[in-house]
Order: C-alpha cells, then sequence, then structure tokens
C-alpha cells in the first residue's frame, strides 16, 4: 500500500503541472481577448484541440492521485473523507467529460455553424447543460473540500500545500458563479491548487518505507 501512495504522490504531482500548464498555455496561446464578444475565435483557432487535451489527460493522472490520498486518511475520518473522495472523483470525471465535449464536439459545431457557440445561442442558454457544468464544479469542489479537511490530520502530508488545495478547488470549480470576477477568481483558485496539489504529492513521494 505504501508503494501506491508514492506512486498516487507522483500521479498528484503530474496532475498539478498539467493541471497549471494547460491553464498557462489556454491564455497564452489562445486569443483570450475575443472572449468578452464569442467563444467562436478560441475554438476556432488551431491550437484549441492540443491545447484542451492536455486539460483532459489531467484529470485521468488526478483520479489515480486522488485514491492514494483516500488510502491515507482513511483510518481517520473514514465516512467523512470517503464522502469526499466519491464527490472530488465525480467531480473530475465530469471536468473531464466537459473538455472533452468542448475540445471536440465544439470544434465540430463551430465547423458546421458557429451560431450555435454564441453567448445567447443554443448551448450557453441550454439550462440543463449549465446545470451539468454547476454540478461538476460543485462535486470537484466540496470533494477536495471534504478530503482534504481529513488529510490535514494525516502525518506526512504537507499542512499548507493540503490547505493550499482545499482553497483552490472552490475558487476554481466555482468560478462561474463570481460573474465578472470569475476570470479573475479562476486563476487565483487553479494556482493555489496546482501548487497544492503538487506540494501534496511531492511528500506522499517522501512516505517512508
Amino acid at each position: 500500500m505504501r508503494s501506491f501512495i508514492r506512486l498516487a504522490g507522483i500521479f498528484n504531482i503530474v496532475f498539478g503541472s498539467i493541471f497549471l500548464f494547460y491553464w498557462i498555455i489556454y491564455r497564452i496561446t489562445l486569443p483570450i481577448s475575443e472572449l468578452k464578444t464569442s467563444i467562436v475565435p478560441l475554438v476556432s483557432d488551431s491550437d484549441w484541440t492540443w491545447v484542451n487535451a492536455l486539460g483532459v489527460c489531467s484529470t485521468l493522472f488526478g483520479v489515480v492521485g486522488l485514491t492514494g490520498l483516500h488510502y491515507m486518511q482513511i483510518d481517520i475520518k473514514r465516512q467523512f473523507g470517503t464522502l469526499g473522495f466519491i464527490l472530488a472523483v465525480f467531480g473530475l470525471i465530469l471536468l473531464g467529460g466537459q473538455l472533452l465535449w468542448e475540445t471536440f464536439v465544439w470544434k465540430i459545431l463551430v465547423d458546421s455553424d458557429s451560431n450555435l457557440l454564441l453567448f445567447d445561442g443554443p448551448l450557453y442558454t441550454n439550462k440543463p447543460l449549465f446545470g451539468v457544468m454547476i454540478t461538476g464544479g460543485l462535486f470537484f469542489s466540496l470533494g477536495y473540500l471534504f478530503l482534504g479537511i481529513a488529510c490535514r490530520l494525516v502525518d506526512g502530508l504537507p499542512t499548507f500545500g493540503v490547505q493550499m488545495f482545499i482553497v483552490g478547488a472552490p475558487l476554481f470549480g466555482l468560478g462561474p458563479l463570481f460573474g465578472p470576477l470569475q476570470q479573475i477568481i479562476g486563476i487565483i483558485g487553479i494556482a493555489l491548487f496546482a501548487v497544492g496539489i503538487i506540494w501534496t504529492g511531492y511528500r506522499m513521494v517522501k512516505y517512508p518505507k
């Protein structure tokens, strides 16, 4: 089990690194300045597919990393930590699914009818689709929050690193609820979450034999 925890630590390092790199490269390579009026220029950009594919890949590493954190706290908080683990896994799955949808389906929609992706178009005004996105963000936020609180009691994990992803996850996951401030709030959340997960993963790799 200790070998698996160290392996999960590596996965958390990779997860946090790719996740942070994805959001940095997203803002560098894509025409973010045009996002105020339409998502179409971003999706039409030649870099859209490979950049977003990084985000999809990162969530796969995150699930394994979560499993290691779950095992480390299972004897301490049990049901509380397990609830956080389940919610976080569901949140990552929904996040990965959303990114997968945006990466490939949106690309097809732009090529067929770009009006579908206008901010007042059928997708952005679709309440069930928006509900799924918010649900994924809520699961992600609560999952890492609950699991992180349980992990704060685990010897060997960095208290400050765990606190960073506890705070960062809700800021990122619930960013769309902050309206005009969502871009700034989201960036802060991403930075805190990614650095916290990387730091925590490093300490998991150093877990005693």
